[in-house]
């Protein structure tokens, strides 16, 4: 009963770097009514689909990468729903909006040594569609420099949000710089205090370099010493 199935949202126009959502619902209630839907697009890109299920509606959301004109074609049973296959123009979304990053994780709060610490990138409604991350730290100059700075990971779980993993072999405060290409993530750099887990409450045990301690030494005076030669009887 395709003829029974209604869509409403962004079905006909879309941008990148951006999650577009559409809702398919029935028009009356009857059986399996959102049962064997498929949702297909037709273009220069695919774009990464997502399904969310609620009672009597599912939401549909896209993520294209390219602009163009697409066919989105939406099926029950394989059969189109009224007005599919539909055309959709994908425009490009080209001025980022880095005001809409979201932070977060518990990187921020509870990060520890010798231990892989999560940072949330999210940029899914700030337009950085085709533009990498670029994550480094930086803290206190001699143990960064004799047993090198953390260790990062960066993936992208999901379009739109990037993970950084840093792992810190020393406790002690460091520098979290993120950016996308010449535009830096509002905030960075970011203040991350590393714990040691068997000292928690000592932030700092960063190795010291001893500074060569200055030893004085007293040498004595001559002394004048009297020897009597005593003839051989």
């Amino acid at each position: 009963m395709a003829h029974q199935i209604q869509v409403d949202g962004k079905v006909r126009r879309g941008k990148t770097g951006e999650w577009n959502v559409f809702t398919i619902t029935p028009k009356t209630d009857f059986d399996n009514a959102l049962g064997n839907i498929v949702v297909a697009f037709d273009g220069v890109s695919k774009p990464k689909l997502e399904f969310e299920y609620e009672t009597q509606k599912v939401i549909v959301k896209y993520w294209p990468e390219l602009p163009g004109e697409y066919k989105l074609e939406i099926t029950k049973g394989g059969y189109d729903i009224p007005g599919s296959p539909f055309k959709c123009v994908i425009s490009a979304c080209n001025k980022p909006e880095p005001e809409k990053i979201r932070v977060f994780g518990d990187g921020f709060t509870k990060a520890k040594q010798s231990t892989g610490n999560i940072v949330t990138v999210d940029v899914t409604e700030a337009h950085f569609a085709g533009k990498s991350l670029k994550a480094y730290m930086s803290g206190k100059t001699f143990p960064m420099r004799k047993y090198g700075k953390p260790d990062i990971y960066l993936s992208e779980d999901k379009p739109g949000e990037h993970t950084v993993k840093f792992v810190p072999k020393f406790a002690g405060t460091y520098k979290l710089f993120l950016e996308f290409g010449d535009i830096k993530v509002p905030g960075s750099p970011f203040t991350i205090n590393v714990e040691d887990p068997a000292a928690p409450d000592k932030v700092e045990n960063w190795p010291v370099r001893q500074k060569p301690k200055k030893v004085l030494f007293s040498t004595p005076k001559a002394q004048q010493v009297s020897i009597v030669v005593t003839p051989c009887q």
